[in-house]
């Protein structure tokens, strides 16, 4: 398998500490570890670039501390300020990857991404990544 050089056709747009990439043909978003509590966090903020993607999403909710909690999370996706996908999670500890259903995201759009703790105001921590295709 030949070795391929990634760099130099890269592109990092985001807002604030998020981060999304495209290299040719494919693109990834990732949060980095992020802390929330009882108040709607924005965890991913980005504009996607002049194609469509066929985006794939995962997170995962976890305490804050050394265990799983119980704590109930909501995530939200919003594309250009419209909310197009809402889910709420169990803490249930047996059950700490979550997947989500593919999106087709727009061209052009800004995507957000935010979570809240809806059982109480203690803190959590989240990741979530994209990984997609972008076709033209």
């Amino acid at each position: 398998m030949a070795k391929t050089r990634i760099g130099s056709n890269a592109i990092f747009t985001g807002v604030g500490p998020s981060s999304f990439t495209t290299i040719d043909n494919r693109c990834y978003a990732y949060s980095g570890y992020k802390i929330f509590s009882n108040s709607e966090t924005t965890v991913l903020d980005f504009y996607t670039p002049k194609g469509y993607i066929l985006s794939t999403w995962q997170y995962s909710i976890m305490d804050d501390g050394e265990t799983i909690n119980e704590d109930d999370s909501r995530i939200k996706i919003y594309f250009n300020g419209t909310k197009v996908f809402v889910q709420v999670d169990s803490g249930d500890p047996d059950r700490v990857q979550n997947a989500w259903p593919d999106l087709i995201i727009p061209p052009l759009t800004r995507v957000k991404v935010t979570v809240e703790n809806v059982t109480d105001a203690s803190n959590l921590a989240t990741y979530v990544y994209m990984i997609g295709r972008v076709y033209a």
